[in-house]
């Protein structure tokens, strides 16, 4: 299965304000003419599907399978990556050890000193 990916990582953006610019009269009006639910369901289905004919035209795209495994996990198959992996996680285990349990701020009443007379409001 292949969706498509629209590259804005490095912007040209200019493109896609100029192509919605024109576009957003119509679609206020759009939105303003609806009655009931239905008309409103309709125009907002119009609206994004003329959002995604703007986004074809205005930036590159790119053909993204569903089930291709993303390059990160391909680093796990990999066996130079996962032994650089393993080495990290034994120095954050050891960086961990080094500095000891976490702080909560909390104490254990069993180790806490109890006060000898006890005062309770009623």
């Amino acid at each position: 299965m292949i969706f498509i990916r629209f590259k804005t990582k490095y912007g040209g953006h200019s493109k896609f304000h100029r192509n919605l610019r024109q576009y957003a009269h119509q679609a206020l009006e759009d939105l303003r003419n609806c009655n009931n639910k239905e008309d409103l369901d309709k125009a907002i289905n119009s609206i994004n599907l003329k959002l995604v004919e703007i986004c074809k035209c205005s930036y590159h795209l790119k053909k993204q399978e569903i089930n291709k495994p993303l390059k990160l996990f391909k680093t796990w198959s990999d066996r130079h990556g996962l032994e650089i992996s393993k080495e990290k996680t034994q120095f954050l285990v050891l960086r961990n050890l080094r500095r000891g349990p976490p702080f909560t701020g909390e104490t254990n009443e069993s180790s806490a000193p109890k006060p000898s007379n006890t005062f309770e409001c009623t």
